[in-house]
């Protein structure tokens, strides 16, 4: 972490300059090779360690955690999820085949039924409204523009206003300054008085 600490940072921050973001992505690298070459055997003893200490499961770093077709199908399969393929049809099987091969320990046999059948009246639904996945996308889009890292602590009432104004421009665009100055002067729970 203390290696990647650098260019996170540099990568949060939006005035950055493309060309020192660069030159830390290779060094970076570079720091992070040579700790694998020289310094990963030890780090991984001290890690196993303290999970043997703290009693937590070591997995085994030799095998495989899945085989290469497995990790295909599951981006595969995932894909379903992804609200941005609204003109494809919903595909209520791949979710199934995703719960029964890649999170059988997540679901009981019940849940599985269960999510069958919401699965078959999404299917219908999601044909039947097809605009208002287009919608939740707009509205999630407009938030990110509004809900910014400066205002991330908007109370959900202010957030509703910000969207409603995005949303309704072209009307919010047709009321003066005066006309809000005089609402807000005759609003009668204000904590201080003009």
């Amino acid at each position: 972490m203390e290696i990647t600490d650098l260019l996170c940072q540099a990568l949060q921050r939006q005035s950055q300059d493309i060309c020192n973001a660069l030159r830390l992505v290779a060094s970076t690298k570079l720091l992070l090779q040579k700790m694998k070459d020289e310094r990963w055997d030890g780090l991984l003893s001290l890690v196993m360690s303290f999970c043997q200490e703290c009693n937590i499961d070591i997995p085994d770093m030799t095998s495989l955690y899945f085989t290469r077709g497995a990790r295909v199908q599951l981006l595969r399969l995932s894909t379903t999820l992804d609200p941005k393929s609204v003109d494809e049809p919903f595909r209520s099987g791949d979710v199934i085949m995703l719960v029964e091969k890649f999170y059988p320990g997540d679901f009981n046999e019940l849940e599985k039924l269960v999510l069958k059948i919401q699965l078959q009246h999404y299917e219908i639904d999601v044909v039947q409204h097809a605009v208002s996945t287009a919608t939740t996308e707009m509205s999630f889009s407009a938030m990110t523009l509004i809900k910014t890292r400066l205002r991330n602590k908007m109370e959900d009432e202010f957030l509703n206003d910000s969207l409603v104004l995005h949303f309704e421009r072209e009307l919010a665009e047709k009321i003066s300054l005066e006309t809000v100055l005089e609402d807000f002067k005759n609003a009668k729970d204000r904590r201080v008085p003009l």
